[in-house]
């Protein structure tokens, strides 16, 4: 399933019977997101122990985030994301952007709990872009 270019990767997963999150395997490392119930149109983005969690705001599009590491305060394990918006997650080798297309809610009359979502690997800068070469 593609939506936005040819590197998203479109994604139904019922979060209901998979509590140990969906396991994204990249070049940088393995991310895995978890997703929990908040309402008709959100979810809750876990961050795995060793992930940090975070949004850009306003972004409806990959191509939007240009830097992931300076959109965002990067704190705690929780953010909620709406239909339509950007989560990420971050890990030692980079990030792992998360755009929730659908909410399925058993409680709102779906046939499973599962979230429907694109996700796209980017590689952590090797230095600070404002900073130049090492």
């Amino acid at each position: 399933m593609r939506r936005e270019n040819d590197s998203d990767i479109g994604v139904l997963f019922d979060w209901d019977q998979h509590r140990n999150g969906f396991r994204i395997t990249t070049s940088g490392g393995e991310f895995v997101p978890r997703f929990s119930r908040c309402s008709a149109e959100k979810i809750y983005l876990l961050a795995g122990a060793s992930e940090r969690v975070g949004a850009p705001r306003h972004a409806q599009r990959f191509s939007e985030v240009d830097d992931p590491e300076a959109l965002d305060s990067w704190e705690g394990h929780v953010r909620t994301v709406r239909e339509g918006e950007i989560g990420m997650l971050a890990g030692p080798n980079g990030y792992v952007l998360i755009k929730v297309v659908k909410v399925h809610d058993m409680d709102r009359g779906a046939a499973q709990n599962c979230v429907e979502f694109d996700y796209e690997f980017r590689a952590r800068a090797l230095w600070p872009p404002s900073a130049g070469p090492p």
